[in-house]
């Protein structure tokens, strides 16, 4: 071997043994802080994902009303303005307007300690300034219930109504 060779050897030996030692300190200081508290950080973050946590700070809060004292209300309330450079979605002769969107909603939902109960109804109402007829009038309404029936198994039921405009470019149109 070249003394080259001798060097190079000799630097990466001791970056692989500061690197080791490194590792290993850290980690003894870690595992002793996580044997302190008592928490498995690891087991936690197999177990459930960051996403998955309950985060009971970012809940929202529901209105409680004396005529159904067992629901909170969710009402939301949404304006939108915007405009469109080719209304009618033609090749030649395109058209622009503006428009304004009005999307109210009000969500009931049950605070039962078992079952869970929702309705909710929901409607987008969207107004052109020039062309009128492409004005529409959108709404829904569902109502969901989830039964605990034991502790291992819930009964799911879901119901929906609604009517939806289908707007030009789509597929159907």
């Amino acid at each position: 071997m070249t003394a080259l060779s001798h060097i190079l050897a000799i630097r990466l030996l001791t970056f692989a043994l500061i690197l080791g030692a490194g590792l290993l300190l850290s980690r003894g200081e870690a595992w002793a802080q996580l044997q302190e508290l008592g928490l498995d950080f690891a087991e936690q973050a197999r177990k459930e994902s960051v996403l998955g946590r309950v985060r009971p700070e970012f809940k929202a809060i529901g209105i409680e009303t004396e005529y159904l004292p067992t629901f909170e209300n969710f009402p939301k309330g949404e304006f939108r303005f915007g405009w469109e450079d080719n209304l009618f979605r033609t090749e030649d002769d395109a058209k622009s307007d503006y428009f304004v969107a009005f999307l109210p909603s009000l969500t009931n939902r049950s605070n039962w300690e078992n079952h869970q109960f929702e309705l909710e109804s929901k409607a987008k109402l969207q107004r052109w300034f020039e062309f009128d007829s492409e004005d529409f009038d959108d709404f829904s309404f569902r109502a969901k219930l989830l039964a605990d029936v034991d502790e291992r198994s819930k009964v799911f039921v879901e119901l929906r109504h609604g009517r939806a405009h289908e707007g030009r470019g789509a597929v159907d149109d």
